[in-house]
Parts: structure tokens; sequence; C-alpha cells
């Protein structure tokens, strides 16, 4: 389901669970216990004698119960891949809009982002899953800043998704307080079915909505300056059209069967509570930056990010190219949050892990550092948990 998230500038948030959730440089004081070091080690060495998991487990969990459910749930993950994000629109929206980003599989999820009756004309028609994804612009007021919400529906064939987009299109209430919504063409996209408004605030309310296939293509675009709002949902079909053909769907039918952790990650996670949300889960490099900030783009691409892990509790593993580029990632991880949070304890056995303090975070203290081809990022609300979560989520994945 889409979950509700902290906005803040840096780049951990998993939905609905936690805030931030990467490393600063620098550890100032020890959790619990101390040791020598054997100058035959590396400074940087895991010593793992000296490591503290507490009651955390430390293997691998047992492979997810395939369901039907489940499958809706890893197929909506990999098609977050797929749905494009609207900084890739504007590079000027990077805040997150917290209601509206996450996977979909179920009514609750499509009533944060679509109004009245969209969600019941959706489950009418056999909605299957989706994936949405919105942002804002970042330090303005509501009534000022553009934002634009891009979201991808899947439905069982073509005829349900046109039945969909006709339907919501005609009967969706208008945004923002608005009296009314009128018809307005989408440049460049004649299929668009698209209804502007203005709403009390002032700005310019653009939603629109598209069959393609099996999908309904769903944006709204909010500004003072309608033309804008009508150019970020232009733009977002000539980029979204072409992203969803390179979608390959699992057949519903192959749900209750499918492979719902191929990449064997998930396995590995760290568990921190048996409430498992539809958020969390493994994501491509692509369907994660959703949950981030544009900026870790790059290091995913420099790191060769192939698969990315959120976890409960506020844990991430970040799967890399190779052990030297898991080190650079978790290095720039923590030299990124150096700025704006407090240096914490350190994790005894872990001389290369980097805590920190986050005032800002739902999960004040939060522990990374990378293990083998992996970064791993752990978030609680006490000092000594998260670095017993680290201990533990090494523990798992390098086995040792």
């Amino acid at each position: 389901m889409i979950h509700r998230v902290g906005a803040h500038r840096l780049p951990g948030v998993l939905g609905g669970v936690v805030a931030l959730a990467m490393g600063v440089s620098g550890c100032s004081t020890v959790i619990e216990g101390s040791a020598l070091k054997d100058p035959s080690v590396s400074a940087e060495s895991v010593n793992t004698a000296l490591l503290q998991p507490g009651n955390y487990p430390t293997t691998k969990q047992a492979p997810p119960e395939p369901s039907a459910r489940a499958g809706a749930i890893t197929d909506a993950h990999q098609l977050a891949d797929h749905v494009i994000g609207p900084w890739q629109v504007d590079p000027a929206l990077t805040q997150r809009l917290v209601t509206t980003i996450g996977p979909a599989i179920a009514s609750p999820a499509l009533n944060l982002v679509l109004r009245a009756p969209g969600a019941d004309i959706a489950n009418s028609h056999g909605f299957v899953n989706g994936f949405a994804s919105g942002r804002a612009e970042p330090d303005q007021e509501i009534a000022r800043r553009v934002e634009l919400i891009n979201v991808v529906m899947r439905f069982p064939n073509d005829q349900d998704a046109t039945a969909v987009a006709t339907d919501t299109h005609q009967q969706m209430e208008p945004p923002l307080d608005a009296a009314s919504s009128d018809p307005v063409p989408v440049a460049g996209h004649p299929e668009a079915l698209a209804k502007k408004a203005l709403a009390k605030d002032g700005r310019t309310v653009v939603s629109s909505f598209t069959a393609h296939g099996q999908f309904v293509l769903f944006q709204e675009a909010v500004a003072v300056d309608g033309a804008r709002a009508e150019a970020l949902v232009s733009k977002t079909l000539d980029l979204q059209l072409p992203a969803i053909d390179s979608f390959q769907p699992t057949d519903p039918a192959q749900f209750a069967t499918m492979d719902t952790d191929p990449t064997h990650l998930w396995i590995r996670t760290l568990p921190t509570g048996n409430k498992l949300i539809p958020v969390m889960g493994v994501y491509g490099a692509s369907g994660a930056l959703h949950f981030l900030q544009p900026g870790v783009q790059q290091w995913f691409e420099t790191a060769g990010v192939d698969a990315v892990s959120i976890g409960t509790g506020g844990n991430r593993v970040y799967q890399a190219r190779d052990a030297a580029a898991a080190a650079t990632l978790a290095d720039q991880v923590g030299k990124d949050y150096s700025d704006e949070a407090k240096p914490a304890g350190s994790v005894p056995g872990m001389p290369s892990a980097k805590c920190f303090f986050a005032d800002k975070s739902a999960l004040k203290y939060i522990c990374t550092a990378s293990a083998d081809r992996w970064v791993m990022i752990t978030a609680s609300q006490q000092e000594k948990d998260a670095a017993q979560q680290l201990a533990a989520q090494y523990l798992i994945l390098v086995g040792k």
C-alpha cells in the first residue's frame, strides 16, 4: 500500500516506517564493551567475536510463503522500475509527497491518490496492482508549490483499462476544494483524458487519465502557473508511455506460485518486526529511487547497485557490484549525512561502521557499514539497538 513517510533533504526514506537511514563519519562513543586491537588485523576488519546482535536473528529467514497477495506485491515492486519519478520530469521536484509513494494492491492505497469514486471504479474493473510516485518543490509554501503525482495502475485487459480511464475522468471529484473542473487537451497526447480546475488556494490542478493497453496512467500536476501544470502532465506522458512498454508483467494467474524473492536478498534482510506491509521488499535500483533522493541514482550507477531491500523497522540493504563498490558507497552514504547529523556511538567489533543521531528522523539513531557486496543501514529509537541490528545484519549477510 502507498505509505506515509517523512519528508527530509537526506536520502533515506522508508515508506511508512522510518524517515532517515544512512550514516555519518566519526563515531565518538562506544555503546558497550571495548577491546585491544591486534596489530596484525586491519583497522577496518570486523571482529565477529565482539559483535553484539542482541536478541536479533543472525541467520537468513525462511523463504516467504507464496500467495496471490505476495505475488501482486512483488509484481508491483517490479513495476516500480518502470514508473517515471516526478524528478525525471522536472528536476526541481525533489520533496517527497508523503502519502503518494509506493505500491498499491487494494482500495486503501488507491484512495490516497484518487478522489472518490476513483478507487471504487478501479475495483469494479478488477484492479490488479499499481505504483505511485509523488514529489513537490521543496521549501515552498503549500499555496505556491508545484506538485506532481504519477500513478500506473494495471487491469485485467485493455477494455477494463479503457473503461476505468473514461469513467474516472468523468466522475472523479474536483481537487482541492475546487468548485468544478473542465476538460483540457494534453499537448502531444490526444488519447489523454484531462481536466483542469482552479483550487481555492489559487493553484491550477490538471488531472489526466490515459488508457494504454492494460494500464491506466494517471497524472495530477498542481501549479500556480496553469501552463506549467499542463506541461508537466504532457512531459510525464512523453516519458511514461515508453517506460511502461518495457515492463513485462507477471500473469495474475501466476501470482500465487511466483518466486517472490528472486534475488534472495529479502531472506537475508534483518527482520525486526512481525508486521509486513506492501512497501517492504526488494526493488530494482530505479524502483528504489522513488523512496530516496534523485542524487542517489549516480551513486547506485557507479556502485553497480542492482537490488535494494526495504525491510522492517527502518532497515535497508543495497546490493552493489562487489565488495569494493559497496565500501565506496557506504563511505558516500556516511559523508552525505555528516553535515546535518551528529556522530553517535560506534558498533562493537565493527570499526568501519558509522552511526549518527538524526533529530529530524522518525527513528533517531542510524548505523551503516558495508559487508562484502552489500551496504547495510539500520535505524532505531535507541542507540544500542541500532548497533545491535547492524551486527545482526552483518552476520546474516556474510554468514560468519
